[in-house]
């Protein structure tokens, strides 16, 4: 949906815009180990795993703000609050703070967070915490979700991976 939305934004709107699809497998900091562990060959904490997602939302800040200062349009697949949806659905606790990534650090200094722990966005303290490593990034102007039937997309994946799968009885 992003690619068609990218190319009408560029081909019909004739407007400038970057597609950054996230996570980016070829981050040289987090790549890497982003693609292992989505391969599940990298066992890590879901904590640590969220601030790996959010380093390498960190790594094209600066890329969007530029993009964003010289009037270009950015479409983001999958970006802040993508990441908090996937973590939120790992049903992993979150008692005060997320670890730090520990072997390099690609974002600034966080800012400090506008609202106390004591009072969570949206009423939701574990919403508040995922979302508190992307505190800094370029806020979107428009989030777009789509829904999709659980049935519907067990057939569109099947409809196009099932000559891949293979099943045998239990």
């Amino acid at each position: 949906m992003s690619t068609l939305l990218h190319q009408y934004v560029q081909n019909t709107l004739s407007l400038p815009v970057h597609l950054i699809q996230f996570p980016d497998r070829k981050d040289p900091d987090t790549g890497k180990a982003l693609d292992l562990y989505l391969q599940g060959k990298l066992k890590e904490d879901p904590a640590y795993a969220h601030v790996l997602f959010s380093d390498n939302r960190w790594a094209k800040r600066s890329m969007i703000v530029d993009s964003l200062n010289s009037h270009t349009n950015i479409i983001c697949d999958r970006y802040a609050f993508s990441g908090v949806a996937y973590s939120a659905c790992k049903h992993f606790p979150i008692t005060s703070r997320l670890p730090e990534r520990k072997e390099y650090q690609v974002r600034p200094p966080r800012p400090p967070i506008q609202t106390p722990p004591s009072q969570p966005l949206q009423g939701d303290s574990i919403l508040s915490a995922l979302l508190e490593p992307d505190t800094g990034l370029p806020n979107p102007d428009l989030v777009i979700f789509f829904f999709l039937d659980p049935h519907k997309a067990l057939q569109a994946f099947l409809a196009i991976f099932s000559s891949f799968l293979s099943f045998t009885a239990c």
